[in-house]
């Protein structure tokens, strides 16, 4: 595998040493390069990760005709918008095809997808499709939530703003949208 460039490159310390006035945070900068450098990369190592080998099956489903939910499913991703961090969580609710998908293997694919550049939309939608592929799921709805950070990055005041979003595909693509 090539060698990726350091995330925290001389033109981001330059940057931050003219415009960061406080010394403590000048110094601290200077110390901790590449223990900045490292976490940027651990945010995104998604794009080291091949998302389709996560989902292997609990079981081979033969008899389970209804929807499985998992909540609260918490995520760490880097927003398009701003390229900034946001934490959220997802909601997933799927029905199964011909595997029931183990948590443990839903978890992993979320943190592995969430590792990325992303707006929420397409966070929620390449959960979705690698789902559907992946998992042989019939169908599946992904819902993500999280603070609203392009809101307080624009000076908006309202730090409260939560912003909701879902996609569905396959068979749960047919009921109305209840982000709730």
């Amino acid at each position: 595998m090539e060698e990726k460039e350091s995330l925290c490159d001389e033109s981001l310390i330059d940057w931050f040493r003219k415009n960061v006035i406080d010394n403590e945070a000048r110094a601290y900068l200077e110390k901790n390069k590449e223990k900045i450098s490292n976490a940027y990369k651990k945010l995104l190592e998604g794009y080291d990760i091949d998302a389709s080998k996560i989902i292997k099956g609990l079981k081979k489903n033969d008899s389970f005709h209804g929807l499985v939910h998992f909540k609260d499913i918490p995520f760490t991703s880097i927003f398009l918008h701003y390229f900034i961090p946001c934490t959220g969580k997802i909601n997933i609710i799927y029905e199964p095809g011909e595997i029931l998908i183990e948590f443990s293997e839903i978890y992993k694919l979320v943190q592995a997808l969430s590792h990325k550049v992303h707006t929420q939309e397409s966070l929620c939608m390449e959960i979705a499709e690698e789902l559907m592929h992946s998992g042989k799921t019939k169908g599946v709805r992904v819902y993500s939530e999280c603070p609203n950070l392009p809101m307080i990055c624009e000076n908006l005041q309202n730090l409260y703003v939560n912003t909701k979003c879902s996609c569905a595909l396959g068979t749960l693509s047919r009921y109305k949208d209840e982000t709730n």
